[in-house]
């Protein structure tokens, strides 16, 4: 006995010493046969990281475990993860492993995996990774019967914290399955079980840019059975919860060689009209936790008939509420009278026949009233869309009763009037004279404040009538702040701007009688922090300093001509009269001709582009003030100040010309070293108030004698260019009484100066006895005689620098002296010279002249006598 029991207490160890020994002689010999057989069936790189062969954990199953599985493309998606797993553990023989030459696994367990499939736009997809044998059926068939190395013989398996991603690129379709958790029990290798099956997860589904579906949790719990033999596959009991709507379903599908049959039925299990809510997409439906209902919705469908190449089954599925009511939790007013009528309908089996209507859908909120109706016919042709909207919509009880996405007040009463007929192939193909589209669309006393808009916009009328594919504006009123504006005209190509993103046409006429940019366009800083006081200029290079504005983006998708005419504008500095012109607003720039104004008691005409499509955006202006108040102009407009700095102290009318061209900052700031253009001023009538500019008043301080009020500026013409931030002024003359001033040169917007200055002066401003000296010299009456004097003016203009060239308004004048000695009889002026100048000899007149004539000018600059 003891001896019998030694024996099997050997084998017993034997058989557990094999059950560790044998996967570590076998292992490699198992992973070298899966991975062949594995490479002999599949174009896509496969790998993972170890292999672990186990024949006690499983026991009597051996248990085989993959650590970091990953599946990667090869040919069409290139490098492209189709798997990454983070294990995976098969459940298979033990003896087949060591006689077998194929491999037979009985359950399947899936953990952490990631699947992602992609379907590009030529509707390839990535699975597509089983190699394909060239040979025909015949030679497949055969070599498949003599060769199976791999096999599934499933009675479990299960997939858990897992992810799915579907995503199609050419229908703009994502499909994704998150926290994915599925098991299914059954004997699959018989030809007839019942496959029990049990699937939790978190769904998500985008199409076209809308998320229908947002991490919504689903449930399924269904008991299917399978008969192999007949290839039928019955819904025995099943239940599930989708979008948080319950559906109960049964049925089956049979798989037939030439078609496939189906017989599904559903329905809810309840008439709960929270149903109803369960298949709006989480994007419009808000938060459902909480909300009221009462009343029915009962959603019942029925699919039947055979699948072929040419027919579908035929379809039932129909929603009916009456009368239903719902109240979200976080909001006061409740969505009352609520009727839907739902059908999804095919009663051929022809998939053109297959149409949605809802008809009717209404309700109520407070006294309002709104209806409509939706049928799409031939779904995969023509798509044919009949629609209607009727009703009346307070918007302030809307926002009551419905969760809209902002905190912002809003109210005004919609009221519309609408039907559309149309196929959705003519719009993809542009045809959209065919789009029916009438009725009218209505909004009165709406309001509307953002904390991006300094004022509130109150739009008291607005109408607008819909015909094919056009919009008629017939009244537009609107108010913000003190600025009104009244608007008639038309869009076009609306359904072009609506379903394929084309560019909106219209043409319309605007009026108003105050007009404020500053209602409309909110300042982020109100005033600059150093702004200069008022009458000075900026040192700054390169930005103007004006308040900062938000930035405007003009819309890229407008092509639109606007006519305007307001009897009052005001833009920042600028109060404008009697405003008229015309806007061409398209791909993002605006186009500005024939506008003019009454401005500073005068008038402008403007012409020019505003060009918005770069974050500095462009502009080229031409602007022509006509007999404009001088002093207004200056304090209005910064750049003049820039340009023309001595205008301060004039005092009148002028005409000029600005014709430049730019960039702006995001600010509607002036980029000044970016400037191009010119400037050309006529003064028409002028007083001067020297001490309003340290340039003039350093001219009176330097030469005490002129006399800089009766300097006449009247028809002087001045002509200046601009660029790289250096302003360059062309000769110009003016008179200062009878003295005659000859001026040029340049100054910057850093304000640094560079001009010269000629002053031809009459020799009478030099005193009697000076004057006379200077008559007996020359020998000639000191009524035509004539200094030059030459003045450099440099510094800056609240500093400017005076260098009077004294030496060469010597050298002009001592040689006006020499000239005219030279032309007079020898005798007399050496006898003149002579009683002059000490009876000096000829040869030596240059020299002596010379001295005189820095004798007689030693005092003059700064000192001088008065004229008599």
């Amino acid at each position: 006995m003891k001896k019998t029991l030694k024996i099997i207490g050997l084998i017993l160890g034997l058989i557990i010493l094999a059950l560790f020994v044998i996967p570590i002689l076998f292992e490699d010999e198992i992973e070298a046969k899966l991975k062949k057989s594995i490479n002999q069936n599949l174009t896509a790189k496969v790998d993972w990281q170890s292999l672990d062969l186990s024949l006690i954990s499983h026991f009597p199953k051996a248990s085989l475990d993959l650590q970091e599985l990953e599946i990667i493309n090869q040919v069409e998606f290139k490098d492209d993860t189709l798997i990454k797993s983070g294990s995976i553990s098969l459940e298979l023989g033990v003896w087949q492993l060591l006689t077998s030459d194929e491999i037979i696994i009985d359950a399947v367990e899936v953990n952490q995996a990631h699947i992602n499939i992609k379907v590009n736009e030529d509707g390839k997809a990535n699975y597509n990774i089983a190699k394909v044998e060239a040979n025909d059926e015949t030679s497949t068939d055969t070599n498949t019967k003599n060769s199976k190395p791999l096999q599934l013989a499933l009675n479990s398996y299960s997939i858990s914290n897992s992810s799915i991603v579907y995503e199609d690129t050419s229908s703009k379709m994502r499909f994704s399955l998150s926290d994915f958790n599925h098991n299914g029990e059954g004997n699959l290798v018989a030809s007839t079980t019942n496959l029990n099956t049990h699937t939790d997860a978190k769904i998500s589904f985008r199409f076209d840019g809308v998320d229908y579906l947002s991490n919504n949790s689903i449930q399924l719990d269904a008991l299917l059975k399978i008969d192999l033999d007949k290839m039928k596959f019955s819904f025995l009991e099943n239940e599930a919860l989708i979008n948080q709507l319950p559906l109960n379903f049964d049925g089956y599908v049979q798989l037939f060689d030439e078609y496939q049959d189906i017989n599904i039925s559903f329905s809810t299990p309840n008439a709960d009209f929270k149903n109803f809510m369960g298949l709006i997409p989480e994007a419009y439906a808000g938060n459902l936790e909480g909300i009221e209902t009462q009343g029915e919705f009962q959603l019942k469908g029925e699919i039947k008939g055979q699948v072929t190449e040419t027919k579908i089954p035929t379809i039932n599925i129909t929603g009916k509420s009456n009368n239903a009511r719902l109240k979200y939790s976080d909001l006061p007013q409740p969505i009352s009278h609520i009727d839907i009528d739902l059908a999804v309908i095919n009663e051929t089996g022809i998939v053109e026949d297959t149409y949605v209507n809802i008809s009717p859908f209404s309700f109520n909120i407070a006294d309002d009233q709104f209806s409509g109706s939706l049928k799409i016919s031939d779904l995969t042709k023509q798509m044919m869309i009949d629609l209607a909207a009727n009703g009346t919509l307070n918007l302030a009880n809307l926002k009551q009763a419905y969760p809209i996405e902002t905190d912002l007040p809003m109210q005004g009463i919609l009221t519309s009037n609408l039907k559309g007929k149309f196929s959705l192939v003519e719009v993809q193909n542009k045809n959209y004279e065919h789009v029916n589209l009438n009725g009218n669309l209505g909004l009165s006393n709406f309001t509307y404040q953002d904390e991006a808009l300094p004022k509130e916009i109150k739009i008291s009328d607005a109408k607008v009538k819909f015909n094919t594919n056009t919009a008629s504006l017939t009244s537009f009123e609107m108010q913000a702040g003190e600025s009104n504006l009244k608007a008639t005209g038309s869009l076009s190509n609306l359904m072009g701007f609506a379903l394929n993103e084309e560019t909106l046409k219209g043409s319309l006429n605007a009026t108003s009688t105050y007009f404020s940019v500053s209602d409309f366009m909110a300042a982020t800083e109100t005033e600059n922090a150093n702004k200069q006081p008022s009458g000075e200029t900026s040192t700054d290079n390169d930005v103007a300093s004006t308040p900062e504005t938000a930035q405007l983006q003009l819309p890229k998708f407008l092509d639109l001509t606007l006519k305007f005419n307001a009897n009052k504008v005001n833009y920042t500095n600028f109060n404008f009269k009697n405003m008229s012109g015309r806007l061409q607003i398209k791909d993002a720039a605006v186009e500005i001709s024939d506008a003019s104004t009454d401005v500073f008691g005068g008038s402008l005409n403007l012409d020019g582009l505003f060009d918005t499509k770069t974050a500095q955006p462009n502009f080229d202006f031409k602007l022509g003030f006509n007999l404009v108040d001088i002093t207004e102009s200056f304090e209005a407009i910064d750049l003049l100040k820039s340009l023309a700095p001595i205008t301060k102290a004039l005092t009148g009318n002028m005409n000029f010309d600005l014709n430049f061209d730019g960039k702006l900052t995001q600010n509607f700031d002036l980029v000044k070293q970016s400037l191009d253009g010119n400037l050309k001023a006529t003064i028409v009538k002028a007083g001067v108030a020297p001490e309003q500019s340290k340039l003039l008043s350093g001219l009176n301080s330097n030469f005490s004698g002129i006399k800089l009020d009766e300097l006449n500026l009247k028809d002087i013409t001045a002509l200046l260019s601009f660029t790289n931030g250096q302003i360059k002024t062309k000769p110009f003359s003016f008179n200062i009484d009878d003295i005659k001033v000859n001026a040029q040169g340049s100054h910057g917007f850093d304000n640094q100066l560079d001009y010269q200055l000629n002053l031809n002066l009459p020799a009478e401003y030099l005193g009697d006895d000076v004057s006379n000296q200077l008559s007996q010299l020359a020998g000639k009456s000191n009524e035509n005689f004539k200094v030059d004097v030459p003045v450099n003016i440099s510094g800056s203009h609240t500093n400017p620098v005076f260098n009077i060239d004294t030496k060469q308004a010597i050298n002009s004048l001592k040689n006006q002296i020499i000239n005219q000695q030279k032309e007079n009889i020898k005798d007399k002026i050496s006898d003149k010279v002579g009683n002059l100048l000490g009876n000096n000899k000829s040869d030596s007149t240059s020299t002596k002249t010379e001295e005189k004539v820095k004798e007689v000018l030693g005092g003059l600059f700064g000192k001088k006598k008065k004229k008599n």
